[in-house]
């Protein structure tokens, strides 16, 4: 049910979006779902895009709220399965040197673990 579903990996979350537009009349669900993880205390976070297959400019400005979100809470935002249609947006938007984006959930899960996993931001600003 919903647009996301929800699972646990140890400490990391993996959200799956189910549909296949992240556009900005579908939005609202998958933004209230991740949400209330982050207010619950998830640190570690995976979306699965793999069902994704369009995306406008109101989804990659989600994407950046909750990986704003993630990182004053001091949490990390990863993406994973990410389509080819997605992934070249992502690069134009230049989405893809913020956010960690993994071919696979296992292994965006497994990058938690793995001795460096935050990816290179550029703090000098804050």
């Amino acid at each position: 049910m919903g647009s996301v579903e929800v699972k646990h990996s140890g400490s990391v979350a993996v959200v799956a979006v189910m549909e296949p537009q992240m556009v900005y009349e579908k939005l609202e669900s998958i933004q209230q779902q991740v949400g209330e993880l982050i207010q619950k205390g998830a640190r570690r976070v995976v979306i699965n895009l793999s069902a994704v297959q369009m995306m406008d400019s109101s989804g990659v400005g989600l994407l950046m709220e909750l990986n704003r979100k993630l990182d004053q809470q001091g949490g990390i935002l990863k993406l994973a399965a990410v389509q080819p249609r997605i992934r070249s947006l992502l690069s134009m938007t230049r989405l893809d040197r913020v956010l960690d984006v993994h071919e696979n959930e296992g292994d965006a899960v497994a990058s938690f673990s793995a001795p460096q996993s935050l990816p290179p931001r550029d703090r000098s600003g804050s």
